[in-house]
């Protein structure tokens, strides 16, 4: 069942915040990090456009039909974490919320149609994610659709190879802009904490928490600034300038009505005659 990763996803970020704790973290703390972190995933989930003929019940007979188990399951893909009945119960929740999801699992395929219809003049493409079964019932959607045509003469879509060719269409390789954003964020967190420790001896109490809230506050504004130029900067490079259509419209000698000069004249004249 291909759903199952979302507890492995919930191990791994759980393990990952309390490491950074710098402490022992008791096992009500732990279990409490469990549920929000689950909590926070179904919420994403339940937002998710849903798979087409994957109701609640069949995803519920998909759980059943493939563990055991579940209480055993949970505590087994948790890796030794601590768990409850709460946790449990919320886990089974979340993957079943996944699989109704069009929430791709990293095992998914997928299934791409391309070329001409009965009556199309241009050629299209539908690509679709092929992610497993859900109580014998394929678990697919729709995820692009392309037509060419007068609004949009020429596509690229990558398939196989994507870092490579978004590289190639964007000048930018994807893992960048993340990488990007997290750099920023961490540089300004690490001046703060630095500058806070210089500072703290000097400020009473009261001074020293407004001054780290809004520093915290700047660093809100200052990682939402740059959070998009990698992307907006290689969607920039690509993107031709109106001016570049218009002058090579120009050049071309087009009218409002699309013909060439040369074309209109022909046509007034063969409307007179």
């Amino acid at each position: 069942m291909t759903a199952l990763w979302e507890l492995d996803r919930v191990r791994k970020g759980v393990g990952e915040a309390n490491a950074s704790v710098g402490r022992a973290v008791t096992d009500a703390e732990a279990c409490a990090e469990i549920i929000s972190s689950i909590n926070s995933r179904i919420s994403f989930l339940q937002q998710t456009e849903r798979v087409h003929g994957i109701s609640a019940e069949l995803a519920g007979r998909e759980i059943s039909a493939t563990v055991g188990d579940w209480s055993a399951f949970v505590d087994e893909h948790l890796g030794g974490l601590p768990t409850n009945t709460e946790i449990k119960r919320r886990a089974r929740v979340m993957v079943r919320e996944s699989l109704r999801a069009t929430n791709p699992s990293p095992w998914r395929t997928g299934l791409v149609v391309a070329g001409f219809g009965t009556d199309q003049l241009f050629p299209a493409l539908s690509h679709y994610i092929v992610d497993g079964t859900v109580a014998g019932r394929v678990r697919a959607w729709q995820h692009d659709n392309v037509c060419i045509g007068q609004d949009l003469s020429a596509s690229v879509r990558p398939f196989a190879q994507e870092d490579m060719v978004v590289t190639f269409m964007d000048g930018l390789h994807p893992a960048y802009p993340p990488a990007f954003r997290n750099l920023v964020d961490e540089t300004i967190g690490m001046l703060i904490d630095h500058f806070s420790e210089q500072v703290e001896d000097a400020l009473s109490a009261d001074k020293h928490s407004q001054l780290l809230d809004e520093m915290v506050d700047a660093k809100a504004k200052i990682t939402a600034h740059f959070q998009d130029r990698p992307e907006r900067r290689s969607q920039e490079s690509t993107r031709r300038p109106d001016h570049v259509h218009r002058r090579t419209a120009a050049k071309r000698g087009t009218g409002g009505n699309g013909r060439s000069s040369r074309q209109s004249d022909l046509f007034q004249a063969e409307s007179h005659s």
